[in-house]
């Protein structure tokens, strides 16, 4: 086996190891070909330029389309699923078939509501599906992702004229009608490859290459197309596609503010010019980006030989372009702002860069009124930056503005302390400057190479040897810089809460409240190094933190009978995450200082793999010791609380804990509840409400629980090994993961069904009063 196939093979597997259900699959794991999505039908209504009573007809049709899909995916499909990789391979040909033959029965059904000039353009919507059909399968993704570009998707999120479509839609046809042989191509030999035919990991380098090369050539002669801002948009929805990590979002947020600013009423001609100018700049300065980015992928956007040639020089080009887009979107904030008051900025600010409003909240959050600051997946960041302050995996950061918020509701301050309590805070940042930045400072300063030995046949002579006990000096100078950081930190943080302490009465806090306080400081240097969902996975019930979201959502009256019960829970946690913490340390330090101890005769490369499964177990096992104590205290809680505010508390837990299940944001919860509350409605449409809420909540509510339930149980006993090799465990792991895009499918059609008929209940107006309907792209 040449090492091309093994580099492919070893890519393949290491995805079937680490991937879980898709946030918004569509029910098969991206293994078999996917069925039209909602932003695939919009696509085809707006390029065969419907008419609205023409949607009606055509949403009919598709709703009829996906119900069939359904009985594709719960017989044929579910037992293809079921097979082993080879079986599968030499299934998937015949399910691509009768995916292909569903979705041109749906084509064809369009045909007939269409005009004349509109059946013209079917032909596009065929090839459209054909490439989705294509891409929506996991291997299609193995290769080089900009191989794969849809210059359509990227042309219809360009404002261009319609003299530019007519000029620029043959061209798209012709290549479109080139590729799809192509696409079909490179399918077959991924097919071959997972059916162990060695030659087809060639087979699909060469047919990538070829794929590339066709997209860039057309993306090239598109581009001259165009005007600059035209081109510049463009490239940036070919770099979006084909490399999403170097095209940071918050480029967004800069637009916006710019145009928000060009659109205030008190500016004079001076600044708008200014604006117009300053934003032409930065411009300017993206395409250069842009354009490098794109010579960077020109390079390196192949599948090569090594592992690290084809991925390494990729990831720092990402890396790169990402530090350099986000400074200039630092820069060009700047620069904006400084051009304005402070009340100008504000309101600049709160333009949103793009929906911030979850739609999966419980149906009683709107009625608190509370903000979601534990659901936050990001660390808190200190009111100000140590100076020149650089993280580190195992030691924990400053207090931040939202610890010293949470210490002000544990103890119940007033408000009037504010001003002192940042004072308080001012004194520890610089302290922390101090103190704790060198000693952070000096454990990133500490590089680490691994052993020089590659098998146990090799002996150790004494250049090796030497090389390995200067390397492993260089880890015990590192962790015990990180072991002098962590204590300081822990030292600080107790010294603020004294401080806290010694300026106010002596009966201004409870005994019981100050050492919860000291609690929460002490969990806080303990939970670093522990990642929130444990190994990507999706369930981060030992992530949630129950004093804080206890102190978010129950009323005060209500927390004052649950202080001991707190307190209780503060103790147990900190015990569990101490021991959770030990062995994240030992297992870090075994990473480090494994190869070398192989060098210098210490252990084989067996008796070092051994232990690191020792230390892995343990991990583990702590990881699930810290999320029991959090499940069992939620419980008490609950048993505790009436009944609306238990519910409430439950729904934030679970909404934490079970991101990938709550990340939805299509789900019509949130404006079905706006819909109620519009005062203009018929009688007829109110009722029409009623009906939809009494079917789509109980439905989504039910399998959003299952989808709980079930990863509940999946990853309550995380197994104690677990590699490639391990079939029964892939097996167990492919079946949860299908179970989940089952689901998940489901409760997409019952979302899909739902927003179709509120789109026709509610009329424009009161769907924009309602802030929209979700948009499926």
């Amino acid at each position: 086996m040449n090492h091309r196939h093994i580099a492919w093979l070893a890519i393949a597997a290491l995805f079937l190891l680490v991937s879980h259900p898709r946030v918004h699959g569509q029910g098969t794991s991206e293994q078999l070909p996917e069925p039209i999505t909602i932003a695939e039908a919009s696509r085809y209504y707006e390029h065969l330029q419907l008419s609205e009573q023409q949607r009606r007809a055509a949403d009919r049709m598709f709703g009829d389309y996906r119900e069939r899909f359904s009985e594709l995916r719960d017989g044929p499909m579910e037992h293809v699923l079921e097979l082993d990789a080879s079986e599968r391979a030499q299934r998937l040909p015949g399910i691509m078939r009768q995916v292909s033959e569903l979705d041109d029965s749906f084509v064809l059904e369009l045909e007939a509501i269409l005009s004349a000039d509109q059946i013209e353009l079917l032909d596009d919507v065929r090839r459209m599906r054909d490439r989705e059909r294509y891409r929506s399968l996991r291997n299609f993704r193995l290769h080089s992702a900009y191989s794969f570009v849809d210059l359509r998707k990227a042309l219809d999120n360009v404002d261009l004229t319609a003299e530019q479509r007519e000029r620029i839609h043959p061209l798209l046809r012709e290549h479109e009608q080139r590729m799809l042989p192509l696409y079909r191509t490179f399918f077959q030999h991924s097919i071959n490859l997972s059916g162990g035919d060695e030659a087809a990991g060639n087979e699909i380098i060469e047919s990538g290459t070829r794929i590339r090369a066709m997209i860039l050539r057309k993306f090239y002669e598109l581009e001259q197309l165009l005007e600059p801002r035209q081109a510049d948009e463009f490239r940036w929805q070919f770099i979006l596609q084909g490399y999403i990590r170097t095209s940071p979002a918050a480029r967004l947020g800069v637009e916006a503010q710019y145009a928000a600013a060009l659109e205030l009423e008190h500016i004079t001609e001076t600044q708008r010019e200014a604006i117009k100018a300053a934003w032409q700049t930065v411009r300017q300065r993206r395409e250069a980006i842009h354009r490098h980015t794109m010579e960077v992928l020109d390079e390196h956007g192949r599948v090569a030989t090594d592992w690290a040639e084809a991925f390494g020089p990729v990831q720092e080009m990402q890396a790169e372009m990402r530090e350099q887009v986000r400074e200039l979107n630092t820069q060009a904030l700047t620069q904006l702002h400084g051009m304005f008051d402070e009340q100008t900025v504000e309101q600049l600010k709160a333009v949103p860069a793009r929906t911030a409003i979850s739609n999966t909240m419980h149906s009683g959050a709107a009625s608190h009124g509370l903000v979601f600051s534990f659901v936050q997946i990001l660390p808190d960041q200190p009111r100000r930056r140590a100076s020149a302050m650089r993280g580190d995996a195992f030691i924990p950061l400053p207090l931040s503005e939202a610890d010293v918020q949470y210490f002000t509701a544990l103890l119940d301050l007033d408000t009037s302390l504010a001003s002192l309590l940042e004072e308080l805070h001012d004194q520890y940042m610089d302290m922390f400057d101090e103190h704790v930045q060198p000693l952070i400072d000096e454990a990133a300063s500490v590089r680490v190479r691994g052993g020089m030995r590659l098998s146990d046949d090799d002996e150790p002579n004494e250049a090796a040897r030497a090389y390995a006990e200067e390397q492993l000096e260089q880890i015990e100078r590192k962790f015990r810089a990180r072991d002098a950081a962590r204590h300081a930190v822990a030292d600080l943080d107790a010294r603020y809460l004294r401080d806290i302490a010694s300026v106010l009465p002596a009966d201004s806090f409870s005994e019981v409240d100050m050492e919860r306080a000291h609690l929460a400081a002490q969990r806080r240097v303990y939970e670093r190094g522990a990642p929130m969902g444990f190994g990507g996975w999706p369930n981060r019930a030992a992530a949630v933190n129950l004093s804080r979201m206890v102190i978010e959502i129950v009323d005060p009256d209500e927390r004052e009978s649950l202080q001991k019960l707190l307190l209780e829970y503060d103790r147990d946690y900190l015990i569990a995450a101490r021991q959770r913490f030990k062995a994240l340390m030992q297992r870090n330090r075994a990473g480090e200082a494994g190869m070398l101890e192989v060098d210098i005769g210490k252990r084989t490369h067996r008796e070092r793999h051994d232990e690191y499964l020792k230390i892995q177990d343990d991990v583990r096992r702590t990881h699930r010791e810290v999320a029991k104590v959090n499940q069992r205290y939620l419980a008490k809680l609950l048993d505790r609380l009436p009944d609306d505010t238990a519910a409430y508390l439950n729904h934030a837990f679970n909404q934490t804990a079970y991101p990938l299940v709550f990340d939805d944001p299509l789900n019509v919860i949130n404006p079905l509840i706006a819909a109620f509350e519009l005062d203009d409605l018929t009688s007829e449409q109110r009722s029409e409400l009623g009906e939809i809420a009494a079917e789509y909540r109980p439905m989504y509510h039910d399998l959003t629980q299952r989808m709980i339930n079930l990863t509940a149980a999946h990853y309550g006993d995380v197994p104690a090994r677990m590699t490639i090799g391990d079939a029964e465990q892939n097996r167990i792991n492919q079946r949860f993961a299908n179970e989940m895009e089952r689901l998940q499918f489901k409760r997409d059609e019952a979302t899909r069904k739902a927003t179709q008929r509120l789109r026709h209940v509610l009329n424009e107006e009161q769907a924009r009063r309602i802030g929209g309907l979700p948009d499926p792209e």
